[in-house]
């Protein structure tokens, strides 16, 4: 499974936006898609989930988002979920569930970072759990990509979501919004704003064969 990070840490560039509709078009490839939300403010999981269902996740508590998976390790009474729960977006996507209490892992994270240099079995687990839970995923999942959005900052669950080797996207504002920009027609005619919509389907099409023409040639 080949895992693409997408992270600018300027906020308000359409990342999460990017992430969902290539989602969406690289399943209309025949991809299978893991998308992981790793930002606390959950925004990805807010946009493939209704709000019955982001109701019934958070505030009633059900298990299963990725706070939950990792949970064990950090509570000290196991390592990450033996099986992670993929909640099935259609055929071919599949999404690990943001958490809006996911911020509070940032402490433990800081703490056991530069353990890692001191051989720490635990530093070392702690480190590459969102990693670690990512590939149990995708594996379950049967993905062949993995697409990951984490917060627009510098903290220290984006450093344990990109400490392996992944591709890494930079969104710009520019371009991300592109499309959407479409949605946004002069006229408020039906015509033009059904233009619009085939337009901006068209053009996240474009990108997302443009984004595996890259990953094929990188291998």
């Amino acid at each position: 499974m080949t895992t693409v990070a997408f992270f600018n840490n300027k906020g308000g560039v359409g990342q999460t936006s990017l992430v969902y509709h290539l989602a969406w078009m690289l399943g209309e490839y025949g991809r299978r898609i893991i998308a992981a939300d790793l930002d606390p403010q959950a925004s990805l999981t807010g946009m493939f989930l209704d709000d019955a269902r982001l109701e019934e996740l958070w505030r009633d508590g059900t298990a299963g988002t990725i706070n939950d998976g990792v949970a064990p390790l950090f509570d000290g009474t196991g390592d990450i979920v033996a099986s992670a729960q993929v909640e099935e977006i259609g055929e071919k996507i599949g999404l690990l569930m943001g958490d809006l209490t996911l911020s509070k892992r940032e402490d433990e994270l800081s703490t056991q970072w530069p353990k890692c240099l001191d051989g720490d079995g635990r530093a070392f687990r702690v480190t590459t759990a969102f990693a670690r839970l990512i590939e149990r995923a995708g594996e379950q999942f049967g993905a062949d990509l993995a697409l990951l959005d984490v917060g627009p900052n510098l903290g220290a669950i984006n450093r344990a979501a990109l400490v392996k080797d992944y591709r890494s996207l930079m969104p710009m504002a520019q371009e991300a919004k592109r499309p959407m920009f479409l949605l946004k027609p002069a006229d408020g005619a039906i015509g033009a704003h059904q233009w619009a919509v085939l337009e901006c389907h068209a053009s996240f099409h474009d990108l997302a064969r443009e984004l595996l023409v890259r990953l094929d040639r990188r291998g």
